[in-house]
């Protein structure tokens, strides 16, 4: 058994008020100040090495605020209870974290500023359930929001509820994916300066089958409806409604990759009347088939095309 209670000053003030270890009962307290041109304290620990317990409530600063509050490490229960604030030039704070290395479970509550808001709710994460979920809200000089993420690796689920602003509005509404059954589903809406959203995106990978419902902007009216695509079979199905300044609507788009055919309804109109209404492509063969309607001030109609 030995304690220990002692002052030393090398230029800095450098400060152990007490420490206490008992070798047969492998236990070490220990509280301490220290400066070596800046701040660095340890409020005190206590270290229970057969238990392999380990409790350390500190405040650490280097150039800035960094504090942990409390830590405790369980190695024998692997269980890890961390509080602390974190300030480099401003204002990180992790408020809670447990880690269960038997259960693999792993909670954070945390705030993270640095220069502007950057906030991290609860974080949950048990690995041997596979299942992480966080809420947090994320802001550097804009709103960057994440609401929620829940992922399920054993499922193979991952679902997210975010709001991203960068000067502009940036929203992903939810986003679900099950990696299992490949499938993704993203409700969104984008949009930078201009409006640019995605409704709705399903994909199924075993399937391989992408389907995309969405709304795009820029200064002018982008729309695809919905989107189908087969990458097993490699075919594309589109609706889309393109409008620049004018109208533009392709209404069923039809691609099969593997025989190279490439088919497009579609309604062209840019200040006057062009429409094709069907066009056949096989690359393979290299023949085009249009039907097509087409006006500018006067009606030229040319039906079919081989």
């Amino acid at each position: 058994m030995q304690v220990v209670s002692l002052h030393r000053n090398i230029e800095a003030d450098i400060q152990v008020v007490s420490l206490y270890w008992d070798i047969e009962a492998a236990i070490q307290e220990v509280s301490l100040h220290r400066e070596i041109e800046e701040d660095i304290q340890v409020v005190s620990l206590h270290w229970d090495i057969e238990a392999d317990i380990q409790v350390v409530p500190l405040n650490l600063i280097i150039n800035a605020d960094i504090q942990i509050v409390s830590l405790l490490r369980d190695i024998e229960a692997d269980i890890q209870v961390v509080s602390l604030h974190l300030d480099i030039e401003s204002d990180i704070e992790v408020v809670f974290l447990n880690w269960d290395i038997e259960s693999d479970i792993e909670v954070v509550s945390l705030h993270w500023d640095i220069l502007a808001d950057i906030q991290q709710v609860p974080l949950h994460w048990d690995i041997e359930a596979n299942i992480q979920v966080v809420s947090l809200h994320w802001d550097i000089e804009a709103d960057i929001h994440i609401v929620s993420l829940h992922w399920d690796i054993e499922a193979d689920i991952q679902v997210v509820s975010l709001h991203w602003d960068i000067e502009s509005d940036i929203e992903v509404v939810s986003l679900h994916w099950d990696i299992l059954a490949d499938i993704q589903l993203v409700p969104l809406h984008w949009d930078i300066e201009a409006n640019i959203q995605v409704v709705s995106l399903h994909w199924d990978i075993e399937a391989d089958i992408q389907i995309v419902s969405l709304h795009w902007d820029i200064e002018a009216y982008i729309q695809v409806v919905p989107l189908h695509r087969d990458i097993e079979a490699d075919m594309q199905v589109m609706f889309l409604h393109l409008y620049i300044e004018a109208d533009i609507q392709a209404v069923p788009l039809y691609w099969d990759i593997e025989a190279d055919i490439h088919i497009v309804f579609l309604h062209l109109d840019i200040a006057a009347d062009k429409q094709i209404v069907p066009l056949n492509w096989d690359i393979e063969a290299d023949i085009q088939v249009v039907s097509l309607h087409w006006d500018i001030e006067a009606d030229i109609l040319v039906v079919t095309l081989h």
